[in-house]
């Protein structure tokens, strides 16, 4: 049987739940507001990093067009040296060469000239 006591025992206790309900809404809303912040913050920092990212191509690549042409390289594993455009340099692992200007730079040193440098 159905009491007036029962119905504002349930009303109350209906109150409350919708109370906790509302409580956990708005601290959920909180948290998603918090990393939609998050997001915005990350997105910006990656737009940053990729405009960085741009200017340090175009920087590398000014760089390597104010490089002399034609330089010497040198194998530090073989002990050759060659001309930047000869077939066998390009091979080369960057780690392995060793950038010269000039002949003079590699006059005295002992290095094996490949056939590339008589020409």
């Amino acid at each position: 049987m159905i009491t007036m006591t029962n119905l504002i025992t349930f009303e109350k206790n209906v109150i409350n739940s919708f109370k906790k309900v509302k409580t956990d809404i708005v601290k959920i809303w909180e948290r998603l507001d918090s990393k939609t912040k998050e997001h915005e913050d990350i997105k910006n920092r990656v737009n940053e990093l990729e405009q960085m990212q741009t200017v340090l191509v175009q920087n590398i690549n000014f760089l390597r067009d104010a490089m002399p042409k034609n330089r010497i390289i040198a194998n530090k594993d073989s002990g050759t040296v060659h001309r930047e455009n000869c077939f066998f340099a390009k091979k080369i692992n960057e780690k392995n060469r060793e950038y010269f200007n000039t002949l003079e730079e590699i006059r005295g040193l002992d290095l094996k000239k490949c056939t590339c440098m008589s020409t």
